[in-house]
């Protein structure tokens, strides 16, 4: 999302009562969720042994969070398996990078199953399923790569589900309708965000534009992150 302010976590808290507590729970552990974006910042601009320094200073950092709820840990965790996906990857260790993304997706599922108001949080399942199309690509595993960009559009086609929380219930972008009816009214810059969402066309245009890329990448045989 373009304004950071008004992300998953924004919306949470205007979810109701329990997402505002939930939220305050959650932001004892900012550093943590701040080390994670350092880390990642790291690896992006090729400091992979820094990057891979403040990852383990991080999985170590983890371990003040076990009085926290079973959400909280599970968003941490989101955010600790995304990076060291991304760590893997840089590495070549794509085994491992894919294994990460299977976590990284379990703890999503985990969080949703425990607070709805963290539903927004279902759209980094379709995050990692583009992911796990980057990963096999680069292993040249180009039937499994065809089948992740088909699963990742067909939630952006509201045909495959987001997310399926641990009760069976499923989460589809169409599903964000209520939640942010719920809220009602939303402020204009709220709106804005939901509509990004909604707008089975814009999401279809994003994803367009990212698939075309991947594999451009992959007719000139470049590995790109």
């Amino acid at each position: 999302m373009e304004n950071l302010k008004y992300d998953w976590l924004h919306f949470a808290e205007r979810s109701g009562e329990a997402g505002r507590a939930w939220a305050v729970a959650y932001r004892r552990h900012l550093d943590k969720v701040e080390l994670s974006e350092r880390a990642l910042v790291l690896l992006r601009t090729g400091k992979i042994a820094e990057g891979g320094k403040m990852l383990q200073e991080l999985a170590g950092q983890l371990t003040n969070a076990r009085g926290e709820s079973e959400s909280v840990r599970a968003v941490l965790d989101r955010w600790f398996y995304g990076v060291a996906g991304y760590h893997s990857y840089c590495l070549g260790r794509f085994d491992e990078a894919r294994e990460s993304m299977d976590l990284a997706h379990t703890a999503v599922k985990s969080a949703i199953s425990q607070d709805g108001c963290l539903m927004m949080l279902a759209v980094h399942c379709q995050e990692f399923c583009l992911h796990q199309a980057r990963i096999a690509r680069n292993q040249r595993r180009w039937p499994e790569m065809h089948a992740c960009i088909e699963r990742a559009q067909g939630m952006v086609l509201d045909r495959v589900p987001l997310c399926e929380k641990n009760n069976q219930q499923k989460i589809w972008f169409s599903t964000f309708r209520k939640f942010f009816a719920s809220m009602a009214p939303l402020t204009p810059e709220e709106s804005s965000v939901a509509a990004k969402l909604l707008d089975r066309e814009k999401r279809t245009r994003l994803f367009d534009q990212f698939v075309r890329r991947l594999l451009r990448f992959q007719e000139i045989g470049i590995e790109y992150p």
